[in-house]
C-alpha cells in the first residue's frame, strides 16, 4: 500500500520538467560538525537554491499543474517569507499576478525580496500575528475567493516537488544512515519521506523542530492534529501553529524520530553552519545542524553517514545581535 502512495507522488514529480526553474543543489561536507559529533556529516545545500530556500521546488510543480483559468484568476498565498519569495520569483518569470499575505513578524528583507523578485506581478499584504492568521484570512475573506490558493505545505504537488530533494540525495549517496530535516508545516519533510522511504526504507528520517513551534511533534505525540496557542517566531520560517492534514499523516506513518532544539542550540548551529559553509543560515536553515548535534550526543551515535537539510539562508539581519552575543 505504501509503495502506491510513494509512486503517486513520484508520478506527479515526473510529470514536470522541474529543473527548468529549479537548481540541482550540491551536497557538501560538514567538516566542523563531523568533528564535533564524530560522524560523517553531509549538508544538502538548499540554501543555494533559487531564492535561497527549497520552496521553489514545490511551488513550480504546483504552478505547472494549474490550468489557464486558474492562472487567470491570479494566485494568492500565505507565507512567513520563503514560500512568498518562490511565488514572486516564478510570478515574474511566468507573468502571473500574485498576492501574498505575510504576518507582522515577517522580516523586512523577506518582504523586500518578494517585491524585488516579483516586480509588478506580486504584491504583499501584511496581516495578523502568524502564518495561520494569514491563511485563514485567505480562506474566509470574500475578496480573495476568486483567486487560486498556492498552499505552502499541505498540497500533493508541493510535497512532490520537495521530494526531488530526496531523489537528489539518494542519487549521489546511497550509503546513508539518517537524514535530519527541519519541520514547519511539514512540506519539506513529507517530500523527503515519499522519496527516501520509497528508495530505501532503512534510511532513518529524523524531524527537527524548535521549542514552542513544535506543532508536528505535539500532533503526533497526541495522535491528532493540534493547534499551538502561542508560537516563538525566532525560527520564523517554521512558525506554524497547525500543520497540514497530508503532511501530518505522512509524518505520523513514516517519520522515524524527532528532536526538539531550543534557541540557544539553534544559534550555536548557525555559527557551526557558518564555519562549515561560510553562509549565514537563517534559523530554520540551521535546524538540522542543531538537531544532528543534539541527537547524536544524546544517543551516543558515532561513525554514521548523516545528511542535514540546510533549508534556507534568508537571514533576518535584525537577529544578528543574538548570533554575535
Amino acid at each position: 500500500m505504501f509503495n502506491n502512495t510513494f509512486r503517486y507522488f513520484d508520478k506527479l514529480r515526473l510529470n514536470c520538467n522541474l529543473y527548468k526553474y529549479v537548481k540541482y543543489t550540491p551536497i557538501t561536507y560538514g567538516y566542523n560538525l563531523s568533528k564535533i559529533t564524530n560522524n560523517n556529516i553531509l549538508y544538502k545545500r538548499e540554501d543555494m537554491q533559487i531564492t535561497n530556500s527549497f520552496n521553489i521546488r514545490g511551488v513550480y510543480l504546483k504552478l505547472n499543474s494549474l490550468n489557464i483559468e486558474c492562472i487567470k484568476n491570479e494566485l494568492i498565498a500565505a507565507s512567513t517569507g520563503n514560500h512568498a519569495q518562490a511565488i514572486a520569483y516564478l510570478s515574474n518569470i511566468l507573468k502571473i499576478h500574485s498576492t501574498i499575505l505575510m504576518p507582522k513578524h515577517t522580516s523586512k528583507n523577506k518582504i523586500n525580496s518578494v517585491y524585488n523578485y516579483g516586480n509588478e506581478y506580486s504584491k504583499v499584504i501584511i496581516y495578523g500575528n502568524s502564518y495561520d492568521d494569514c491563511y485563514y484570512k485567505i480562506l474566509y475573506d470574500n475578496k480573495f475567493l476568486n483567486k487560486t490558493i498556492i498552499q505552502s505545505f499541505d498540497d500533493n504537488y508541493i510535497i512532490a516537488g520537495n521530494s526531488s530533494i530526496g531523489y537528489e540525495i539518494y542519487r549521489e549517496y546511497k550509503n546513508i544512515d539518517k537524514i535530519f530535516v527541519p519541520i514547519g508545516g511539514g512540506g519539506c519533510i513529507a517530500g523527503i519521506i515519499v522519496a527516501i522511504k520509497y528508495l530505501d526504507p532503512n534510511i532513518k528520517i529524523i524531524g527537527v523542530q524548535a521549542e514552542n513551534t513544535s506543532s508536528m511533534y505535539e500532533s503526533i505525540k497526541q495522535n491528532k492534529l493540534i493547534t499551538l496557542k502561542n508560537i516563538d517566531t525566532f525560527v520564523d520560517s517554521c512558525a506554524i501553529k497547525t500543520v497540514g492534514n497530508i503532511t501530518y499523516n505522512l509524518c505520523k506513518e513514516y517519520i522515524d524520530d524527532f528532536i526538539i532544539v531550543n534557541n540557544d542550540e539553534i544559534i550555536e548551529a548557525i555559527k557551526i553552519g557558518y564555519n562549515d559553509t561560510k553562509v549565514l543560515l537563517e534559523p530554520a536553515g540551521a535546524l538540522s545542524i542543531a538537531g544532528i548535534k543534539k541527537y547524536t550526543k544524546h544517543n551516543n551515535i558515532k561513525n554514521e553517514n548523516i545528511v542535514g537539510i540546510l533549508s534556507g539562508a534568508n537571514f533576518d539581519l535584525s537577529k544578528i545581535n543574538k548570533i554575535l552575543k
